[in-house]
């Protein structure tokens, strides 16, 4: 899984720019996968949550587990870029995982290659986010929530459910950052 999330998230590394799903500018677009609106840069948050000193693997509460039938312990360590991360199975070996980008806010879904993947801008419990669809990896989805300057909070669902379309996981997984972001405010008392 994290072999997974690491060709997924090098397909991000190194865009920079304002682009959505191959348009010119950043436009929002629909998506079943919830509601869309244009929202960009910093200011947009109704609060802050900076990532400094967020412990990952606790934003995998027993109400979270149960939600999306995850079992084991969670298991914390860093991704390629030396970013923290948590991740966990489902009980259909789906993969969930949880970063906190500290030193890399949403430009890191701007002005990816069309040919590569397709971003979707949207809000997120009044935060921007962006929902970043891999072509060459059609059963994962990755969700980014601009928390505060210069930081994202990373969501990646890989197979989950069992068998879904990119259509089904993109919803699970923006499912999924809706509870991942409501733990996280409870966390920092904001």
């Amino acid at each position: 899984m994290a072999v997974v999330m690491s060709v997924l998230m090098s397909v991000e590394a190194g865009c920079s720019g304002g682009m959505e799903t191959g348009t010119p500018s950043p436009q929002a677009s629909s998506s079943a996968a919830g509601p869309s609106t244009q929202s960009t840069g910093a200011g947009a948050r109704p609060v802050d949550l900076p990532l400094d000193t967020v412990a990952l693997c606790d934003l995998f509460t027993e109400a979270v587990r149960e939600q999306f039938q995850l079992t084991g312990t969670p298991s914390g360590g860093a991704d390629d870029r030396g970013q923290p991360d948590c991740q966990l199975r489902s009980t259909g070996q789906g993969g969930f995982i949880i970063s906190a980008a500290r030193s890399e806010g949403m430009e890191r879904f701007e002005n990816i290659p069309e040919q590569l993947a397709t971003v979707r801008r949207f809000e997120l419990a009044g935060f921007p986010a962006a929902e970043l669809r891999d072509k060459n990896q059609p059963f994962a989805c990755l969700v980014g929530i601009d928390v505060a300057d210069g930081q994202h909070l990373g969501i990646y669902v890989s197979d989950a459910p069992k068998g879904g379309t990119q259509d089904e996981i993109c919803r699970t997984a923006v499912t999924f950052a809706e509870a991942v972001l409501a733990g996280l405010r409870q966390q920092l008392g904001r």
